[in-house]
């Protein structure tokens, strides 16, 4: 069995908005959004780098391919866990291969469990099936609906989240552990892309972003290319496609409302942006991501 846990520590200030998606009382310490099983290959392709405000899960239950996590990219096979906190980038690339996955997607609203969860680090074990059954306990719980299953998979990811703790405590002198730091980027790059995160669903211009941070547009383009890979444009087009794709999955706004709550003011440019990006209308992509286990938890 093989753990990978990314974290980025600046970054956590940020994650606390004031309104979350889906109703949660004070009692809950974890809000789990959706359980998705989810099938990578050739035809769906995989899922741009990118970010969201809440911790995913993802299991490799079978097939191989490439994560991102981060700065690093990680060939996963069957049996390996990435748990992936807020703000970190991660996506999913594939070189003619399918990979299934199962990825729980959830939020902690409980001090001292955060605290912990904060402090997990990069795993590596094998031959360990405890999380397997955790996750296989979570997915049956959150099917079969019985009397106080939310509390149950609270139960299950509280479990995981101390286990690895644990795990990095026992493994921390052993050659299994794998240390994979992240690689900061410059001050105003990083900046500049925090905002975007938080308000890609608001109207984001160059001009905007340059008087925002003070500097030309041509040194904001330079230093936010030269850090990500792109410029903080196609980065935030990316971003709203990303947070498209996640609507489209698990909600049933209709593609007029998913295009107005990621940032596009005009249905018909958001639907030729996605179509031109992800090779498939939205149309299309919620139909096929439909067939697949998608199990929203309210």
């Amino acid at each position: 069995m093989l753990f990978y846990c990314f974290f980025e520590d600046k970054m956590l200030e940020y994650i606390r908005k004031v309104s979350k998606g889906g109703d949660f009382t004070e009692e809950q310490n974890i809000k789990t959004y959706v359980v998705i099983k989810h099938k990578y290959d050739n035809k769906s392709g995989g899922t741009n780098v990118h970010v969201h405000d809440f911790y995913q899960l993802m299991y490799i239950a079978a097939g191989e391919g490439n994560v991102k996590v981060s700065n690093e990219s990680l060939r996963v096979k069957p049996g390996d866990v990435i748990f992936i906190a807020p703000m970190v980038e991660h996506g999913v690339d594939f070189a003619n291969t399918s990979m299934t996955t199962y990825e729980i997607k959830f939020d902690i609203f409980e001090n001292e469990l955060e605290e912990i969860a904060r402090n997990i680090g990069v795993l590596y074990y094998e031959e360990d099936n405890k999380i397997k059954n955790l996750i296989l306990k979570i997915i049956d719980e959150s099917t079969e609906c019985r009397p106080y299953y939310k509390k149950s998979v609270e139960n299950f990811i509280s479990q995981i989240i101390i286990y690895l703790t644990r795990q990095k405590s026992l493994a921390s002198d052993s050659e299994s552990v794998i240390n994979i730091s992240y690689e900061g980027h410059s001050s105003i790059a990083s900046k500049i892309k925090t905002y975007i995160d938080f308000n890609y669903s608001k109207k984001v211009s160059l001009v905007e972003l340059a008087e925002i941070f003070c500097i030309s547009q041509s040194h904001l383009c330079r230093e936010f290319t030269k850090n990500f890979g792109m410029s903080p444009i196609k980065y935030l087009n990316n971003l709203r496609i990303e947070k498209a794709k996640e609507l489209l999955s698990i909600s049933d706004y209709s593609i007029g409302e998913i295009a107005y709550r990621v940032g596009f003011n005009d249905i018909h440019y958001f639907s030729r942006y996605f179509t031109k990006q992800e090779k498939i209308s939205p149309v299309s992509y919620r139909r096929k991501i439909r067939d697949v286990l998608v199990i929203q938890i309210n």
